[in-house]
């Protein structure tokens, strides 16, 4: 089944605003007025005006956190808005030239112009916010069980901002949860479709879950455990109940079946989830209220419609195009054309990185205490004023006219919505994606047949000169490396000449000052009682010379033996600090065995080992005596047996005269 087969299907029965409705449901949602009250809707009202306000909300426990849509949903609501971009401006241009005059004449003759123009506004309403949850809700049939498990985690969450923010905090819960009793998450829906898109998200991950409103699309055996008993210990914390908003608006408490009476947290897809419903009431009355997290898209409908709240609708099935719902549905759509060039400037990786830090450091903050959350309020602050709200006809109409996505609208795809129809939708829609996977097919076919070859042929070329550069480069280094040893050797030459300059210098200018002293002085007359003089100190300083050269022979011999014996006594001294080191050392190890903990428990080790030997020898006497006492008993017995028998012999015969008289000495020991 392909791409077209999916989306031009049957059309649903509740894809219009105004579809049919039995009378006893009629009966029991319109109060005694006949208008419908949406407890939703005049919560998110009050909510809109005090976030407009700046006013924080510590009780009612609902927190708006933002994310962001993927490129796949920007893609696809670019291409929704594209495709009826033709009727908005027709629409625009139809509410300028018209008067209330011509209004009411042509009333008769446009009441089926208007009755079009009410299904499309509808209908491009309900296809964006299909998109804003999950594209694969555009798909009107049975999704199977296979067709979901065959897709990958990446796959899933690459076309959903929502369940990309739920992934993440999903990770973060595994890894950090450490409650008791377990940490209970209930996650609500708007679909059954959208929970199983949900748990396709969560297969595989360690964590426990329950599908509430229908069977699971694996079956893996295990069950919600109890972690207050002994048996569940190791299980993961993390618990998940999947059910959709209405069926929690329809059941209570007792009837979800589940193990932990309280929840921890309730995490809504759904952004029009009814908290005050008696239900929902009942599942968060706590001292604490369980808080709700709800996920909304940055510059989304979701998030224009927290200030442009919907207005209470009464049940009308005539589709006027004065009626406050119709009105709400086009302000919102004029106001997301207006502002969806902020989607575009949005990018996934860094929004969650500046949102939420590195590794999601911010939402970690936010579960430190697993017992109560510390969520911050007006998280979209930020966002809101950045929405332009209210804004002209002129700018909304170049606003659609610019095309902010890559997707090409064939011109045939407009031309046959002029006979508006869900089916001619579905087709043109089909027909526009497969026009975008023919473009990138025919895009990536093109790259492969010519732009792959040339770019192989210039990198091929590039990698040729760069062996070239590198060769040269490596004949240039081994010729500097020579240059730079040769200016090495240079350097040294030069300083060493430098040096040797130096000292020629100092010596000329030595001997010049000499030469000049010499012709000073022999330029003036001397006398023989000065050369006298000068030959007496002579050989005075000669002798002396003589003397200091005795001496310092004298001085070098005595030196010599010096130096022999400092070496003998150097050596014999390292020799001996050598003993003194290990000396030292053994000590050391003495010292440390003294003062270890070992040297402590000697004395009561040796009086231990006393008792122990004393209680051997004493054991050993004792047998000893036991031995010598059963010895001695048993020699006893064997004398008197003897005797006994000797005296029992003598009596036999006469009894007058025994014959055989016992002797009255002592029997000796044998």
């Amino acid at each position: 089944m392909n791409l077209m087969d999916l989306l031009s299907g049957d059309p649903p029965s509740s894809i219009y605003s105004t579809k049919e409705i039995e009378a006893d449901t009629i009966m029991d949602l319109a109060d005694s007025n006949g208008s419908q009250v949406n407890h939703h809707e005049v919560t998110n009202l009050n909510l809109a005006a005090d976030l407009s306000e700046g006013v924080e909300h510590p009780n009612n426990g609902i927190y708006y956190v933002p994310t962001t849509l993927t490129r796949l949903q920007k893609e696809l609501m670019e291409l929704v808005l594209q495709t009826f971009s033709s009727d908005i401006l027709q629409e625009l241009r139809a509410k300028k030239s018209r008067t209330s005059i011509d209004s009411l004449l042509d009333s008769s003759s446009n009441a089926e112009h208007e009755s079009d123009t009410f299904d499309k506004i509808s209908l491009i309403m309900d296809q964006l916010s299909i998109v804003e949850s999950h594209p694969s809700l555009l798909v009107d049939h049975f999704m199977p069980k296979k067709l979901l498990l065959s897709e990958t985690n990446e796959r899933l969450l690459s076309m959903s901002g929502k369940l990309q923010l739920f992934d993440k905090m999903l990770n973060l819960m595994v890894e950090k949860c450490n409650h008791e009793t377990g940490f209970h998450v209930l996650v609500v829906a708007q679909s059954v479709k959208e929970l199983e898109l949900v748990e396709g998200v969560i297969i595989g991950k360690e964590l426990n879950y329950r599908n509430l409103s229908s069977a699971k699309l694996y079956d893996d055996g295990k069950s919600i455990p109890n972690f207050n008993e002994k048996s569940s210990k190791g299980e993961s914390k993390v618990c998940l109940y999947l059910a959709t908003s209405q069926q929690l608006y329809n059941k209570y408490m007792s009837s979800l079946g589940t193990v932990n009476s309280k929840f921890n947290l309730i995490f809504s897809l759904d952004a029009k989830l009814d908290a005050s419903s008696p239900s929902i009431e009942l599942i968060r009355s706590e001292t604490v209220e369980t808080p709700i997290l709800i996920p909304i898209p940055v510059f989304s409908l979701q998030h224009i419609g927290l200030q442009i709240p919907q207005p209470t609708t009464n049940f009308s099935f005539t589709k006027d195009t004065n009626s406050a719902i119709y009105k709400w549905n086009l302000r919102m759509i004029k106001t997301f054309i207006v502002n969806r060039f902020n989607l575009f400037e949005t990018k996934e990786p860094d929004f969650f990185l500046e949102q939420y830090g590195g590794g999601m450091k911010q939402m970690n903050e936010w579960f430190k205490s697993w017992s109560k959350l510390n969520i911050p309020h007006n998280l979209l602050k930020s966002f809101d004023e950045q929405l332009a709200i209210n804004f002209t006809d002129d700018k909304l109409i170049k606003k659609i006219n610019n095309n902010y996505s890559n997707l090409d609208i064939p011109k045939t795809t407009k031309v046959e919505l002029t006979n508006f129809s869900y089916k001619s939708y579905k087709s043109a829609l089909a027909e526009s994606l497969n026009s975008r996977v023919t473009q990138i097919e025919d895009f990536v076919s093109n790259i492969y047949e010519t732009s792959v070859p040339e770019f192989r042929a210039k990198e091929t070329l590039r990698q040729v000169q760069l062996d070239e550069d590198e060769t040269t480069i490596a004949n240039s280094y081994r010729k500097l490396r020579r240059l730079n040893e040769d200016a090495g050797f240079a350097e040294k030459k030069f300083t060493r000449i430098d040096s040797d300059l130096t000292k020629v210098h100092e010596s000329k200018e030595e001997f010049e000052r000499k030469l000049h002293y010499l012709q000073d002085h022999l330029s003036k007359d001397v006398s023989e009682e000065e050369i006298s003089k000068q030959q007496e100190s002579i050989d005075k300083l000669n002798e002396e010379l003589i003397t200091l050269s005795k001496e310092f022979d004298k001085l070098k011999d005595e030196g010599e033996e010096i130096r022999s014996k400092y070496q003998t006594s150097s050596a014999s001294a390292a020799q001996i600090a050598n003993k003194v080191n290990k000396f030292k050392a053994q000590n050391n190890k003495v010292i440390t065995k003294i003062d270890g903990p070992g040297m402590k428990s000697l004395p009561s080790l040796i009086k231990k080992d006393t008792l122990i030997n004393y209680e051997y020898q004493l054991n050993k006497l004792k047998k000893e005596n036991d031995f010598l006492v059963q010895f001695i008993q048993e020699k006893i017995d064997k004398v008197s047996r003897e005797r006994q028998s000797v005296l029992e012999a003598s009596t036999s015969g006469s009894s007058s005269r025994p014959s055989n008289r016992i002797s009255r000495a002592s029997t000796p020991l044998n």
